[in-house]
């Protein structure tokens, strides 16, 4: 695969990034957050709605990074190696949880759709940060 592929793949990764981050604001309703967190202790939903919006900032972070530093991801530099790393790592991490922790069985319509439709993008950003990875380590 050639570098400029790869950089152009790198780029619809980011813009993939960001359409997942967007595409999660409909997360809370979907999943009808506000219903169950109501009960919870007011420290347990700030704690919640914290990390949540953590997780949204890295991921529209990882968007931004492989979009305006597409070419920069396949420079085989240490921090190029690092990036594509970190991106392939969180991400296969996320995908274990998906399939041997969640409980997805009350998923239903929209929400199934979007969830299978979440792990394709997974898969994508996966193999590309993967592919920019190996590439960078060929150029040692």
């Amino acid at each position: 695969m050639t570098e400029q592929t790869i950089v152009t793949l790198l780029m619809l990764s980011g813009v993939g990034h960001i359409s997942v981050s967007l595409g999660s604001l409909a997360v809370p309703t979907l999943l009808d957050w506000k219903r169950h967190l109501d009960v919870a202790p007011p420290l347990l939903r700030q704690v919640f709605w914290t990390y949540s919006a953590y997780t949204k900032l890295v991921i529209i972070g990882m968007g931004v990074i492989s979009i305006i530093g597409a070419s920069d991801l396949v420079n085989g530099s240490f921090l190029a190696k690092s990036i594509n790393f970190f991106i392939v790592i969180y991400w296969v991490g996320r995908l274990g949880v998906e399939f041997l922790y969640y409980d997805r069985s009350e998923l239903k319509g929209i929400a199934k759709i979007s969830d299978w439709t979440l792990n394709v993008f997974i898969v994508f950003f996966i193999a590309v940060h993967a592919t920019a990875f190996g590439r960078n380590v060929q150029l040692m």
